[in-house]
């Protein structure tokens, strides 16, 4: 069996630093809003070339709290219906709407040229998603618009031009960079962004019972902050490696529609494109290659938010992409014959 994700050979490999790490924190005896939070936000800004950073219990709060610092209560935010639906509930957790823009046929993307048409007197923030890895161009979005950007970076780590005015990041276990749980941060240039991110995440607070604004319960551990600095120093070497992977499936698979790469990218996923999707999932699983769909039903579709059903049929980009997606295995320890035998099984589909 070829799983879609394992985190196991990785753990194999640095479990002696991990284990250091989590002891340091343990003798210690602090586990909130301490040094190593406070030194994995420093790490991770001067990883992706940022003032500051910001952790977070997760990267759906990041989208909320960065949406909160905008002070964008009641407005409208244009981004994407083909994403993972915490994008969405975190709008909703800032009480803001989101406005769907169509995809890019090619990048899987915000289509940056129908952004414009969407505009009005509510619109607060542009909320891009860099799926599957790839980073959105910020800066023909700036050309366009000087609507505030907050990119939503939870699966392009290391990948982004950071142009935009916020940065939100996922560290969720199957990450480029994963936590053992739930976590997240926020980078930016901005200190007042950074300074509204810090007091919302902790109550609003600016010293202890000192309360100045709404805030809410969303800090970084400091054991997940031990584990993320152990893991950040490999990153640039683990999406390398992805990046390898995929230039090998890209080259050699001949009977599915790869993907296509414009910009920056991390291939957190790789995701093939075939009309006859079902089929080839049902085919690969009963040849022990798990894959995954990434995402079959977009957002305005989902039946939790009837209100953009109506919506049905004007996507078109983003409801035809939903039926033809599939993601096939890729992270750095898959081994050379794990991939000759996806990219055998998948060539060898004689539906296809």
């Amino acid at each position: 069996m070829i799983p879609f994700f394992r985190l196991d050979r990785q753990q194999e490999v640095i479990k002696e630093e991990l284990n250091e790490a989590i002891q340091r924190v343990l003798n210690s005896n602090w586990y909130i809003l301490g040094k190593e939070g406070e030194q994995f936000e420093e790490e991770f800004s001067r990883f992706n070339n940022t003032k500051y950073g910001v952790g977070l219990n997760s990267g759906t709060d990041a989208l909320q709290i960065a949406l909160r610092a905008l002070e964008s209560e009641k407005s409208e935010v244009i981004t994407v219906s083909n994403t993972a639906i915490p994008t969405i509930a975190a709008i909703y957790a800032a009480n803001c709407k989101p406005i769907f823009v169509d995809t890019n046929p090619e990048t899987h993307l915000i289509d940056i040229d129908k952004i414009e048409e969407k505009l009005t007197n509510k619109t607060r923030a542009i909320l891009p998603v860099n799926l599957f890895g790839q980073a959105i161009e910020t800066k023909k979005i700036k050309a366009i618009t000087d609507i505030p950007i907050i990119e939503d970076c939870a699966q392009s780590i290391g990948m982004t031009e950071n142009d935009s005015l916020i940065q939100c990041h996922s560290f969720y276990p199957t990450k480029n960079l994963g936590a053992y749980g739930d976590a997240g941060a926020i980078t930016t240039n901005d200190w007042e962004i950074a300074d509204k991110c810090k007091k919302i995440r902790n109550y609003g607070q600016t010293n202890r019972y000192h309360h100045v604004m709404k805030g809410i319960n969303s800090r970084l551990d400091e054991l997940q902050a031990a584990i993320l600095r152990v893991k950040l120093k490999r990153v640039n070497i683990w999406n390398q490696k992805r990046r390898d992977i995929a230039k090998k499936y890209s080259k050699e698979l001949t009977s599915v529609v790869p993907p296509t790469e414009k910009n920056n990218h991390n291939y957190h996923l790789y995701v093939v494109k075939t009309p006859k999707r079902d089929q080839l999932k049902e085919y690969l699983e009963k040849n022990n290659i798990k894959t995954e769909i990434h995402y079959p039903t977009p957002a305005h579709l989902q039946p939790g938010y009837p209100e953009f059903h109506y919506l049905k049929g004007t996507l078109s980009v983003t409801e035809k992409q939903a039926k033809e997606i599939l993601s096939i295995p890729i992270y750095p320890e898959l081994t050379q014959e794990e991939i000759e035998t996806v990219i055998s099984k998948i060539n060898g589909a004689e539906f296809l």
